[in-house]
């Protein structure tokens, strides 16, 4: 059985030759991914497979120690031609680590019958040029080459031997003089973080904590005996009677504080304010209101430290806020600001009207450097003010940002919701989860953006900006006026245009209609296939007619050229 060695650092640049149709379990790869289960011991491994013109399917890995090894099978070898593969490492249902590789699989010789027609026969016979001409290029990419030094004064050397069907060569270079003093180079890039240091010091003591949720009423006790009647008090002294004066609807308060100095003071109104005690008004409900948040009228509250201000407004859960007239907010921490809103999940912000906010959040390190006190400080990190609203944590203290002033590009400065203490280039991070912007807006998953007015956000880290736009997938994005992005790292910048794949070019001057991208990453983007608005339509790649029939053909570009120049 042939055994393909590689690396997960060299898939990217590898095209793997994994075997010709319709053989089965000829050959097996062997990835070697120490690096990957170094850093994410626990990370487990998934394999898809994409032919070129066939839908992804996932395939059968099993993991060696730190190689995944991948048997290919007829299923596999079922089609011709060019496909990729993509590694990826999932740890607590979250992608850490990725890798895509290409691979061929050789059309095997089929007998059709009788002598074809001279066209088609001379088309085979470019087709089977360019499969040798491939499997020379795959065996000089497959190549190893090693390289060793030796002593100064001697001759060079070269060994040649072969390694798992691949040739290897093994060149001996002397020692060359030694040359002249280079220039200082660039400074390199900051190194990654070190290990964390060992435990300080015990820390002073910290603030003390919220209110916890009042206990159960406990049973009622048994009544006691009757005890003996007491014998007859003295007669005791006069009391002070109340002080006269005061109208209907004042009460009595005291004026200082030396005894029975009293005043007639107008009925202080409570019912627009929350207390400690679970109330129940005329018009709102509460049982663990925020005290001294404001009780919007006809309001209901009922959680843990949750505030419902907004008309007709309902918040539950633990944390939870509903500004909004006619807005909602559920779970943990959600906002519900925009009128007839609605904020579930975790950390999820509803900011537009009638916007809708739903699902998970994660926090991500975004470079706050922060310097202040209270609640005002200033960071050097440039904010984008899709993060109002969203939850900022230091040194274990918690605070939501209020505003964001990006009027000076080099210290912009926050509003926070509560003190994080004294500051001086602390470190924050940025919790990212589902916020719904614009009006009409929805937004769901993780960490998505739906800024646009009735757009629409789902999936992991993506973004509506534009008007009735739709992004799906991960890391999308959809910026134009009904534009749709979907795949991984995709971006519809023109109007109403429709982007698939991964990793597209984006189209600055609205030229096509849609785009189907096969970029490798956000700094190699490249699109295989583009219909622009006249109807005209552009393949990076070859064509192939007939396919899964006896007269199945595919031709490249420079084949066509080619024809067509014999034809005349």
């Amino acid at each position: 059985m042939k055994i393909i060695h590689v690396s997960v650092e060299e898939l990217a640049a590898k095209r793997l030759l994994i075997g010709f149709e319709g053989e089965n379990q000829r050959a097996t790869v062997r990835i070697d991914c120490a690096s990957v289960f170094a850093e994410y011991p626990n990370a487990t491994p998934a394999l898809i497979v994409k032919p070129l013109f066939a839908d992804a399917y996932p395939v059968v890995v099993d993991r060696d120690g730190t190689d995944v090894v991948w048997l290919i099978t007829s299923e596999i070898l079922s089609f011709t031609g060019d496909g990729e593969i993509q590694l990826t490492f999932v740890k607590d249902q979250v992608i850490c680590k990725s890798a895509i590789a290409k691979i061929r699989v050789c059309r095997s010789l089929q007998v059709t019958g009788d002598m074809p027609d001279p066209v088609a026969q001379w088309v085979d016979d470019a087709n089977a040029k360019l499969a040798e001409v491939d499997a020379v290029i795959v065996s000089i990419e497959e190549m190893d080459a090693t390289a060793h030094g030796l002593p100064e004064g001697s001759e060079p050397t070269v060994e040649v031997s072969m390694v798992d069907d691949h040739k290897r060569f093994a060149f001996g270079i002397p020692k060359g003089d030694k040359g002249e003093k280079g220039d200082k180079g660039e400074k390199g890039d900051t190194g990654a973080t070190g290990a964390t240091g060992a435990q300080g010091p015990k820390g002073d003591k910290g603030d003390r904590g919220d209110q916890g949720i009042q206990g159960p009423k406990g049973d009622k006790g048994d009544q006691g005996e009757t005890g003996p009647q007491g014998e007859k008090g003295e007669k005791g002294d006069p009391g002070d009677s109340t002080p006269a004066g005061g109208l209907r609807g004042q009460v009595l308060a005291k004026a200082s504080d030396t005894d029975h100095d009293t005043e007639w003071i107008n009925e202080p109104d409570v019912s627009i304010y929350a207390t400690k005690k679970d109330t129940v008004l005329e018009t709102t409900l509460s049982r663990g209101r925020k005290e001294g948040t404001e009780v919007g009228d006809g309001s209901f509250a009922f959680g843990t430290n949750v505030e419902a201000s907004g008309v007709c407004s309902r918040a539950a859960g633990h944390y939870t806020t509903a500004s909004g007239n006619y807005s909602h907010a559920e779970g943990v921490r959600t906002i519900s600001q925009g009128t007839e809103s609605h904020a579930e999940g975790r950390y999820t912000v509803a900011y537009g009207n009638q916007s809708h906010a739903e699902g998970g959040y994660f926090t991500t390190p975004v470079g706050l450097y922060l310097t202040g006190s209270g609640t005002s400080y200033t960071t050097t990190s440039y904010l984008y003010d899709y993060y109002v609203g969203k939850l900022i944590t230091v040194s274990g203290k918690e605070a939501i940002i209020t505003s964001i002033d990006n009027t000076d590009n080099t210290n912009q400065t926050i509003t926070v919701s509560s003190s994080l203490g004294d500051l001086n280039r602390v470190y924050g991070a940025i919790c990212m989860s589902p916020s719904a912007y614009g009006t009409g807006s929805h937004a769901e998953g993780c960490g998505t953006l739906a800024k646009g007015g009735y757009s629409h956000a789902e999936g992991n880290l993506t973004i509506a900006r534009g008007g009735y736009s739709h992004s799906e997938g991960y890391s999308t994005v959809a910026a134009g006026a009904g534009s749709h992005a979907e795949g991984f790292g995709t971006i519809a910048k023109a109007g109403y245009s429709h982007v698939a794949g991964k990793y597209n070019v984006e189209d600055l001057n609205n030229t096509y209609a849609e785009i189907i991208g096969i970029g490798d990453a956000d700094t190699a983007r490249k699109n295989g296939r583009t219909l622009d608005w006249s109807g005209n339509e552009q393949l990076a790649g070859g064509l192939t007619l007939g396919l899964g029939t006896t007269d199945e053909v595919t031709i490249t570009a420079a084949q066509l050229k080619q024809l067509i120049a014999l034809l005349g």
